[in-house]
């Protein structure tokens, strides 16, 4: 069904929808722009929505996709609640969500999310549930919460995360979290346990006790650079292991390390250091 409040693919069977295509639109709705839950292996495709604020609680979405589906080259503009949603397994790719009313993406387990970018959330800027890729996608200017949250054994590489309200990135447990530009949020990154976190530029947490990093127990934290932090690192667990990071411009090296390895040497002396795993400050 498509009327003047959008497209609404849930008049057939209920839960019997498959290989539903919608493509080429565009949905200035103030309604439910593309709302799709049950669809499986569907795609939606160079969509443009506007003004997705509909008073009814099931829509206000700008895409709603089920499981198993695509959004690809879409553009959503101002929704009530998230501005794309799909269930597990979905690919989402080159999006871009903006003013979203709740989370700007909310994706289901086993997803990957590629190229999307999602600026002025009132919640996340992206929520994706386990076992996820996200990858060379901008979160931006949350309005009260984080960047990218992110569930366990979830992958995020190649992000940029700036300016969001609490921290840049949450990253659940048994992440890898690599190659990220971490820029002026509240504080840059919280990491759970058994997460291996490397090659990031983690800078401009200038904030009284901001943090570019917390991380818990049993992480390895290597070859970052921290620049211009309040506090460099902070530990909240044990067994976790800083190597061959530089921290530079902080106020405070760090705030808590408990039993955490921490080697250190001065840049001055790194040529002479015998110590190859020792962070540079």
């Amino acid at each position: 069904e498509t009327d003047s409040t959008g497209v609404y693919a849930n008049d057939f069977i209920a839960g019997g929808n498959s290989n539903l295509v919608v493509r080429n639109g565009t949905i200035d709705c103030r309604g439910r722009g593309v709302w799709m839950p049950d669809a499986r292996n569907s795609r939606v495709e160079h969509v443009f929505v506007r003004d997705a604020d509909s008073t009814d609680a099931n829509f206000g979405v700008g895409i709603r996709v089920g499981s198993n589906c695509s959004v690809v080259n879409c553009v959503v503009d101002t929704s009530q609640r998230a501005g794309i949603e799909s269930g597990e397994g979905a690919s989402v790719r080159d999006c871009n969500v903006s003013g979203a009313g709740t989370n700007g993406f909310f994706i289901g387990t086993d997803s990957s999310l590629l190229r999307c970018t999602s600026t002025g959330s009132a919640g996340h800027n992206f929520v994706v549930g386990n076992s996820c890729v996200v990858d060379r996608c901008v979160a931006s200017s949350s309005l009260t919460q984080s960047g990218i949250l992110t569930g366990v054994n979830c992958i995020v590489s190649g992000c940029t995360m700036r300016v969001n309200s609490l921290y840049g990135l949450q990253a659940g447990g048994q992440n890898l979290i690599e190659n990220n530009s971490v820029n002026a949020n509240r504080s840059g990154m919280l990491l759970q346990s058994q997460t291996i976190c490397r090659g990031n530029l983690i800078d401009f947490h200038l904030n009284t006790g901001a943090r570019g990093i917390v991380v818990h127990s049993d992480c390895m934290v290597d070859d970052n650079l921290f620049t211009r932090n309040y506090f460099g690192a902070h530990c909240l667990g044990t067994n976790t292991i800083f190597r061959r990071n530089y921290f530079r411009g902080y106020t405070f090296l760090t705030e808590t390390l408990g039993s955490n390895y921490l080697p250190t040497v001065s840049k001055t002396s790194l040529g002479t250091s015998s110590n190859p795993h020792a962070n540079v400050i």
